[in-house]
């Protein structure tokens, strides 16, 4: 049976993209593109900063499910992300990438965690796909602090390639406004000379070549090789001569010359020795304001068929291919009245004369691949549909998800948080260390969990036969001592017989009456906006004082705040020194206690220094009875504490462990990032007593004789972060949060 080879498949803004090599490259983002669900304003750690090509900026979230959303204005085809993040190189962070054409429906196309390994860019590759949006949604890091950092993030797909093109067999006719074309390079407008009344305007003026993106793609498929004629339909603006540029297959450029008579005109270009196969035919604007009607593919140069002639529609499913938990029924529709359907569920492709007549609805009971043609007796036979249906069986009902009470937020005192599920007989674990529990880690929740400090606490519940509930998470902030948020820190506490030295402006000091009064800095001594605590913060190439090679945002205890800090009754001795030096000292012997989280160290420069900080001391004239270290590498888990003493005879230095130890890093019993714990100072003659408290744990005291060489020394308390690593990068620092302070002298 003879049959004319008309054939017309439309595709729609949107649809898969059409069928030819195009270039990946790196799609532009502005600032203004970028949004997250929450940011870290504190740390400058905005959305922007993803998108600013700068390494040294990040956007950081805190929170399970926290993300941020990458517009690409008009929708591309995406194939790969490429990310940087933030300590990408000591920690892993758990991640989904997910993409939307519509930002209200996010299909995830990645998921897992980063290296570890690397600060630089990691690729996350993914089959190309159609999206305007591509979100980020992080599942914290494994350092356990919760945070999702990511330095820079990059996108890159087929630009301008969102749109689909008009396919078929030769010869056929294609109206231009029927293609999915990128609204950045053409528009419809209304002609009446042109068919149907519409043709596509062309909006950039690219003479000297074919611009990069925007092109009309079209895709033909030949039975055999052939010379085959590519005709356009077109006309100048106004009177003026414009073209089109067109290629074959993603080869050379040729122009499409259109003259000034403002008249729809054909013009054509012949391809010889085309192959048998499919091949595509690419059209991009040349000068601005020119029209484009109708595009023919043909193996002659006469006059092109009419648009849509002798084409048999293609058949369609309902339901479509997809994922069911039951059988279906399918049926097979042509709109062309009269043609016949043929089908197979094989995976062959059907014919005219090979598959099942198609008359009554395929059921189908497993998965399946169903494809369908349509033809009619002196038509064009239809393209070939195809769709999988996937039959899943059920899944197992879920648990219901653990509900809290009281619910997350913010709190002045601890808080004692039942966990419950609606699921009769389910178990629920929990943790409150950052990471996800699972039905088989976890702790197994059987008595109300004490939460005493800001803690973020995620359950999960689970039955034999059942499916796992969702994780809940949620935040409990508690405000200790009943610190404001929203207060100075010398409001929070009593800074009244302190000054502060900052490592900025030659080492910038400030007064007791100045902190009283509420002096703050927004980088480097400020209030915590969530639990009221006191931060201080300072980086590894920061400005030192006189006679240190190190940084520090550091307090110093003031006895006589008025006085110069260098005055005997500004400072206190040990109760073993002379009746004299101690009738005028501010005070003798002396106690200074503190509670804290450690919330970063640096993690970049001379391995002896990276992670190393001090948050508490004992200062004199020119030696030091303790110096608290704090310290942590970036492969440790946790950090050990120590101190160091100097003796005052010898000009030697001595450190004394407490949870590990210079040459025992990383303890088992150590203390995490973030972890909040306590310490004790003390010293009553020449018996110095330290104590640290993990909270929640057991004391661990070390008591130390020191030398009588300390008799008469002026001696002061000094808190906060004196970061000891003056090498690394420039934005690497050391941050501490302190909830408690108190000195005295009795």
């Amino acid at each position: 049976m003879k049959r004319t080879l008309f054939l017309l498949l439309f595709f729609v803004l949107g649809a898969t993209p059409a069928l030819f090599s195009q270039t990946i490259t790196k799609f532009s983002i502005p600032a203004s593109a970028v949004t997250a669900s929450t940011y870290d304003t504190a740390n400058n750690a905005v959305p922007a900063n993803a998108v600013d090509g700068n390494l040294s900026t990040r956007w950081a979230g805190q929170g399970d499910g926290a993300f941020i959303t990458f517009d690409l204005g008009p929708s591309q085809t995406v194939s790969y992300v490429k990310i940087a993040w933030y300590q990408g190189n000591t920690r892993t962070e758990n991640f989904e990438i997910r993409v939307s054409t519509d930002g209200l429906a996010f299909t995830t196309v990645w998921s897992g965690n980063s290296s570890g390994t690397t600060t630089n860019f990691e690729t996350f590759d993914f089959a190309d796909t159609p999206a305007r949006y591509v979100r980020i949604v992080g599942h914290g890091n494994s350092s356990g602090n919760g945070w999702n950092s990511i330095s820079e993030l990059e996108v890159w797909g087929i630009v301008g390639s969102s749109g689909g093109g008009s396919t078929g067999t030769v010869p056929f006719t294609v109206e231009a406004q029927t293609v999915g074309y990128n609204s950045s390079y053409w528009s419809l407008v209304s002609d009446a000379a042109a068919s149907g009344g519409t043709a596509l305007k062309e909006l950039v003026n690219s003479t000297g070549s074919a611009p990069a993106a925007g092109g009309l793609v079209y895709t033909f498929t030949l039975a055999s090789p052939a010379t085959v004629y590519l005709q356009i339909k077109a006309k100048a603006a106004n009177t003026s001569s414009d073209s089109v540029w067109a290629r074959l297959d993603s080869g050379s450029w040729s122009q499409f010359t259109f003259d000034s008579t403002n008249q729809f005109t054909w013009r054509n270009k012949s391809y010889s020795s085309v192959a048998a196969g499919t091949h595509t035919f690419e059209l991009r604007c040349r000068e601005a304001n020119g029209l484009v009607d109708l595009v023919a593919v043909t193996l002659d140069n006469n006059t092109p068929p009419p648009v849509g002639t002798n084409n048999v529609a293609a058949p369609v499913f309902s339901p479509a291919g997809g994922t069911y938990s039951t059988a279906q029924n399918v049926t097979i529709t042509s709109a062309t009245s009269g043609a016949t359907i043929r089908y197979t569920t094989n995976g062959a492709t059907p014919t005219p004369t090979t598959g099942t007549i198609y008359s009554a609805p395929v059921n189908i009971a497993a998965t399946t691949t169903l494809k369908a043609i349509a033809y009619q007796s002196g038509m064009t036979d239809s393209t070939v549909t195809t769709a999988t249906y996937t039959i899943a069986s059920p899944p197992p009902p879920q648990v219901a998800a653990p509900t809290f009470s009281p619910a997350a937020g913010t709190y002045s005192s601890a808080q004692n948080v039942t966990i419950s599920t609606t699921t009769s007989g389910a178990t629920i674990r929990y943790t409150t260390n950052g990471t996800a529990p699972t039905s088989s880690s976890g702790t197994i929740y059987t008595a109300p969990v004490a939460v005493s400090a800001t803690t973020t606490l995620k359950a999960i519940a689970y039955a034999a036969g059942m499916t796992d509930s969702n994780v809940t998470s949620a935040t409990y902030t508690i405000t200790t001592n009943g610190l404001d948020p929203n207060a100075p820190p010398g409001t929070n506490f009593d800074l009244s017989h302190w000054k502060i030295t900052l490592p900025i402006n030659n080492a910038e000091e400030h007064s007791a009456a100045e902190l009283t009064a509420g002096y703050e800095h927004p980088d480097w001594f400020f209030t915590d906006p969530d639990t009221g605590g006191m931060v201080f913060k300072a980086p590894n190439l920061g400005d030192t004082t006189g006679g240190s090679s190190y940084a520090r945002s550091e307090l110093r205890e003031m006895l006589a705040p008025s006085g110069s800090a260098g005055a005997h009754a500004n400072n206190w001795v040990t109760s073993t020194s002379s009746s004299s030096i101690k009738s005028g000292a501010g005070g003798v012997d002396g106690t200074m206690n503190a509670t804290l989280t450690v919330d970063h160290v640096s993690t970049t420069g001379d391995s002896a220094k990276v992670g190393r900080v001090i948050v508490g001391q004992i200062h004199g004239p020119s030696t030091e009875v303790i110096r608290l270290y704090f310290h942590k590498r970036p492969s440790d888990t946790r950090g050990a504490i120590y101190f160091g003493h100097d003796h005052p005879s010898s000009g030697a230095n001595t450190y004394v462990p407490i949870l590990g130890d210079p040459n025992n890093l990383n303890p088992s019993n150590g203390i995490l990032l973030g972890q909040t714990w306590s310490y004790e100072i003390k010293v009553v003659g020449h018996t110095l007593t330290v104590k640290v408290t993990p909270q929640g744990g057991t004391t661990t005291t070390v008591n130390y004789t020191i030398e009588s060489g300390y008799d008469g020394l002026d001696l002061y308390f000094k808190a906060g972060v004196y970061n000891q690593n003056n090498t690394g990068t420039t934005d690497d620092y050391a941050q501490a949060t302190f909830y408690s302070l108190t000195h005295v002298h009795p």
